[in-house]
């Protein structure tokens, strides 16, 4: 669950944190700065970081230089970064690919787990974010499916990987793409990513977001391809207090 904090010095807001507290860890999914005055920030987070003695802290932040540098000075060590990349949908969109595709159920839950920690976890390209974010929790992994429009992917009547979709008003999210490790370097994942946009354009969605870790490069590529273009930039940041 997730948690809203401003960090005031006296009566002035001087940014806002959305974090979760885990097992052993803090994660920081938001840094907004509203006031770029570096010592100021520098103590109001400390102060806020010492309430966590003994966890191992997660930031993810703007790639800003002023975030970078703040960070660095508080002992934080930069772990990669991360993409918002977006596309608008052209007017006529439609999938006949080779592919099948089955919503997933409640009842599946635990094969959908064990689906998606493979894929995400046995992969070339891990998230710097994979220590906190894998493998999935349930109450993750029942959102996904409850709230999202969550998809087995079949080849034949082979199950190839997972897709899941959702929406936001006229913007459409793809929160999940992936292909068993098996099945990588066949097309498969373009495959799934035409299907997403087409089901996408039925449920009348006009802009498509989804996100990536930079270091994937082979993702990234695909999805410049599909029209995809990177319009925020994230860094991810750690350090065990």
């Amino acid at each position: 669950m997730f948690n809203v904090t401003i960090l005031k010095a006296g009566a002035d807001d001087i940014a806002k944190i959305i974090y979760e507290k885990r097992k052993g860890f803090l994660y920081i999914s938001s840094l907004v700065i509203f006031k770029k005055d570096s010592e100021v920030l520098r103590r109001v987070l400390k102060e806020f970081l010492q309430k966590f003695s003994g966890y191992k802290v997660w930031i993810r932040a703007r790639e800003e230089v002023f975030i970078k540098s703040l960070l660095r000075g508080l002992g934080f060590e930069l772990k990669g970064y991360t993409y918002i990349m977006r596309t608008e949908l052209p007017s006529q969109l439609r999938y006949e690919g080779r592919l099948k595709f089955k919503r997933v159920s409640l009842k599946e839950i635990d094969l959908f787990i064990r689906l998606h920690d493979t894929i995400f976890i046995e992969n070339p390209y891990p998230s710097p974010l994979n220590p906190i974010l894998r493998p999935i929790r349930l109450e993750e992994a029942i959102i996904l499916v409850r709230d999202n429009y969550s998809y087995y992917v079949y080849l034949g009547e082979e199950l190839v990987g997972l897709l899941a979709l959702s929406l936001q008003g006229s913007k459409g999210v793809i929160s999940v793409v992936g292909v068993l490790p098996e099945y990588r370097g066949k097309g498969i994942g373009k495959e799934i990513m035409l299907f997403a946009l087409s089901k996408l354009k039925d449920f009348g969605v006009k802009v498509v977001e989804l996100g990536v870790d930079a270091q994937n490069i082979p993702a990234v590529k695909l999805y410049e391809k599909l029209g995809f273009k990177v319009v925020a930039r994230y860094a991810v940041y750690s350090k065990s207090m």
